[in-house]
């Protein structure tokens, strides 16, 4: 609505500027709730974003250790907490990069994983002779 479409309904000159003075406030009243919402928006959209983000890093870590055996469960919540320290970047549902930080964590902790090579690990007896082959069988009768 215009000045003159005020005018011509028979309001006069001071009466068409109130009446456009409100509706310029009201425009930009519902333009600032507008723009409200639209952050809040954004910012929801992030936050849905990030926790989207956190559960495919979450899923990517349990797929890339569920194969290693870990000789203690110690051990697993520690490699666990230390490859999450690392944020190791996410692509195509892997993380990236893995390979090299679990060969890093091999050589730097080498008793926290079982290896291909490494067979069950065999205690001393109490009084303190190596439980051999020969030994093994003595104790059961064999």
């Amino acid at each position: 609505m215009t000045r003159q479409d005020l005018q011509a309904l028979g309001l006069d000159e001071a009466a068409a500027e109130k009446v456009m003075a409100l509706a310029r406030a009201d425009g930009e009243a519902r333009e600032q709730a507008r723009q409200a919402e639209r952050a809040q928006w954004q910012a929801d959209a992030a936050a849905l974003q990030d926790a989207l983000a956190g559960r495919e890093r979450a899923e990517a870590t349990r797929r890339a250790a569920a194969g290693l055996r870990f000789t203690s469960e110690s051990a697993r919540r520690c490699f666990l907490r230390e490859l999450e320290d690392a944020a190791l970047p996410v692509a195509d549902g892997a993380l990236e990069g893995f390979d090299d930080f679990l060969a890093a964590y091999r050589a730097g902790d080498p008793g926290a994983l079982w290896g291909r090579e490494q067979g069950p690990l065999f205690a001393r007896c109490a009084g303190g002779d190596e439980l051999t082959g020969d030994a093994v069988r003595r104790a059961f009768g064999l």
